[in-house]
């Protein structure tokens, strides 16, 4: 199984391919929306994991665009900007957008996999 991880905090990034590995998960990762839809155009993968919260082009319009193409799973991962906003609701934001899951960071490396297992299935 290929995963597309688009996320500009490369800490982030690098500890889910370090998780995904272990569970036999090929991990590409990208640190910008245009990135990841270029890989989408040029190579298959089995799920996409975008951070809500990029500069550019931000993971709701990334969310959008990817489901005008495809019907892969995505899931919406953030945190940051919930603890400073919570009166907004970005995850359910990123399912109206045709996320199929959500993760809220920091998460375990056990929300990580039954997350993604759960997308998967």
């Amino acid at each position: 199984m290929k995963i597309l991880v688009i996320d500009d905090d490369t800490n982030v990034s690098q500890a889910m391919r370090a998780i995904l590995a272990q569970h036999r998960y090929d991990t590409i990762l990208v640190p910008r929306a245009t990135a990841g839809l270029l890989a989408l155009a040029f190579d298959r993968f089995n799920l996409v994991i975008v951070d809500i919260f990029m500069p550019g082009m931000g993971g709701l319009d990334t969310i959008a665009q990817i489901r005008k193409q495809s019907s892969i799973p995505i899931i919406a991962a953030s945190g940051f900007h919930m603890r400073h906003r919570p009166d907004i609701d970005y995850h359910a934001g990123a399912l109206r957008y045709g996320a199929t899951a959500c993760l809220r960071k920091p998460f375990t490396p056990s929300q990580l996999i039954a997350t993604v297992d759960k997308c998967l299935a």
